[in-house]
């Protein structure tokens, strides 16, 4: 939370809105909605997805609710896009987490990461002996 602070927020007032106070996001409305209108991404992303997870380990971690994303389609991301579960170096669900995991639930999300991590450096001293 402190890195989101330090890194992701300014105090107000600024440029953009001089009447107000408390804190704001670093980067715009016009730059954060900017996001969202790229329609060219997920086809690009979709498109490109089989072969990278062919070439380079890949862990996927989504929570558990399907809120933003109906599972139909997380599920046929999976089996067409990635190939199946089976072409993932690692797959994790966070459970009671949605779409904003990173937000709603960051000491869950930390604990698959760490799971991720601490498999994939024991693999690596594994390697070397």
């Amino acid at each position: 939370m402190r890195l989101y602070q330090e890194k992701g927020m300014r105090t107000l007032p600024t440029l953009e809105y001089p009447d107000k106070e408390g804190v704001t996001l670093k980067c715009t409305r016009k730059q954060e909605t900017a996001t969202y209108r790229g329609g060219l991404a997920g086809p690009i992303v979709y498109s490109l997805m089989k072969s990278a997870v062919q070439r380079f380990p890949t862990h996927f971690i989504d929570g558990s609710i399907h809120d933003r994303l109906p599972q139909a389609v997380k599920d046929e991301f999976l089996a067409n896009a990635v190939g199946g579960v089976q072409n993932l170096a690692s797959f994790t669900r966070v459970p009671n987490a949605g779409h904003l995991v990173v937000q709603t639930h960051p000491t869950a999300l930390a604990k698959a990461l760490l799971g991720v991590l601490t498999k994939e450096c024991y693999k690596l001293l594994q390697a070397k002996l």
